[in-house]
């Protein structure tokens, strides 16, 4: 599929203009994360020792937190119980600037929560907390009117099957009628239950495994997948079919014949939970910006390719995603240029990993910057370079510096094989990042004493060390500047 960065450009300048309508099951996500050192007397099973707990919006939930993060106005329709888990679905809500206001209250059912237990990074046992079956006639009925009083300025719905009960055949039948009625995209994430009443809309995203049980043949092959995809789209006459296929990449189908095809482009697949609701939430965003139905299947593949990179339910903003796609499109999808918020959402990853810090503004990259990031990266696991932005800079070193622009500062640094993640500042000093990353060494070049090194009293007294990096004599950016002054007025 041709797309290059302009028109990317165009079509991210246009994100987050829009309002759109999420219906479906809401659920709280509850990680319990610990280590496994014993196995239990009283069984044969693991003993997980808990030593953290992260709630975590779930279901129509994320979709929505995936529409807030890529700029668009989410609006969220569903249904919790009358429980203190509702309370806290609201707090989760209303921490990330989502109205819970049309959400309906059912007195007979609990707030479904899915609580997984994680020990060295792997999912040991999930336990449900939910009722599942179609909700009543009255709730149905609340959800409609909600519905009906969100559709003035709306550009799109997102109909979130996660197969409770909150879709019900005839809640998807009058929200299809009144979406086609006033021309409003529909995307469907399906269920296999509901499958046969998704019918009419503009994209339905099913993985392979739901296209091919609903239409009663097991993707295997390329022929398959052509029969299954053209198949469905014609049983349902939608606009559209967006299959997606785990490390095979998606697949597009469109009603007037034409096909896509897009390659995975995640660099490791960490945790898939929540990829789906990536995938409709930046494939619709997509859309209301102005993209076609291939461009858009490109970024949200792009999207899903970030997200399984993290443990958990995991969102990019709209700004990550950007960033992203320019890097793929360069051919620089390395993965390892960061925002502060990106790079903790990947700390889980790193149990039993050291974790080393440096920073600097590397200027003009030299032999010396490389041998100092080598020796870094010696030092532990994972190098995160914190790296000055222009601004940053520009009160540090003075107007003219620096001679390099961060956009390609921070490229020539993600190109090079000890540096695992650059991560930009604009403060004078990366003390903030130190603080919130916590890495296991603080390194330095040896120019600095301990002292004067910043952070270091934070590395240290979070358990941390500071070493001091052997510098190669002779090798400075300000060096190289003054001697190509020198040359150009000799």
């Amino acid at each position: 599929m041709d797309i290059d960065e302009l028109r990317v450009e165009q079509l991210f300048a246009d994100f987050g203009r829009s309002k759109i309508v999420i219906i479906g099951d809401l659920m709280l996500d509850r990680y319990l994360i610990g280590d496994v050192q014993r196995i239990s007397p009283e069984a044969p099973v693991p003993v997980v020792e808990i030593r953290d707990e992260t709630l975590r919006l779930g279901g129509a939930a994320n979709v929505a937190l995936n529409i807030k993060r890529l700029g668009d106005e989410p609006v969220l329709l569903g249904v919790y119980g009358h429980d203190s888990e509702s309370n806290m679905f609201n707090s989760l809500l209303e921490s990330r600037g989502i109205d819970f206001s049309n959400i309906v209250v059912d007195d007979n059912r609990p707030t479904t929560v899915k609580t997984r237990i994680i020990a060295s990074n792997q999912q040991v046992v999930r336990a449900d907390d939910e009722l599942v079956g179609p909700v009543s006639e009255q709730v149905e009925k609340k959800l409609i009117d909600n519905f009906k009083a969100c559709l003035a300025d709306i550009s799109s719905v997102i109909i979130s099957d996660y197969g409770k009960g909150v879709i019900t055949p005839g809640l998807l039948e009058e929200i299809i009628r009144l979406c086609r009625k006033k021309d409003i995209f529909v995307a469907v994430d399906p269920k296999d239950v509901n499958f046969r009443s998704y019918r009419d809309v503009s994209v339905i995203t099913p993985n392979h495994h739901e296209a091919g049980f609903a239409y009663g043949r097991k993707i295997r092959t390329d022929d398959d997948l052509q029969e299954v995809g053209r198949g469905l789209l014609d049983e349902l006459n939608a606009q559209s079919i967006l299959i997606t296929r785990g490390a095979e990449g998606m697949a597009l189908f469109e009603k007037e014949g034409q096909v896509t095809y897009l390659n995975t482009v995640a660099r490791r697949v960490f945790d898939v939970t929540g990829a789906g609701d990536t995938v409709i939430a930046a494939f619709t965003s997509a859309v209301a910006s102005g993209a076609s139905l291939p461009e858009a299947a490109f970024i949200s593949n792009q999207a899903a390719g970030m997200v399984v990179e993290e443990l958990g339910t995991a969102q990019v903003s709209r700004f990550e995603l950007f960033s992203q796609i320019k890097r793929y499109l360069k051919g620089e999808a390395s993965g390892k240029i960061v925002s502060l918020e990106r790079l903790l959402a990947l700390k889980p990853q790193w149990k039993d990993k050291k974790v080393v810090f440096t920073n600097g503004v590397f200027d003009l990259l030299h032999y010396g910057h490389i041998k100092l990031l080598t020796d870094c990266k010696k030092l532990g696991d994972i190098l995160i370079v914190g790296l000055n932005s222009d601004r940053s800079v520009h009160r540090i070193k003075g107007p003219e510096r620096p001679i390099i622009p961060y956009t390609d500062r921070s490229r020539v640094l993600a190109a090079l094989e000890a540096v695992d993640y650059v991560i930009p500042f604009d403060d004078e000093t990366p003390l903030e990042l130190i603080k919130n990353i916590k890495p296991d060494i603080l390194a330095k070049g040896a120019d600095y004493a301990i002292s004067e090194i910043v952070g270091a009293e934070q590395v240290k007294n979070n358990g941390g060390k500071v070493v001091r990096v052997k510098l190669q004599p002779g090798l400075s950016t300000t060096e190289i500047i003054n001697r190509i002054v020198a040359n150009s007025e000799s």
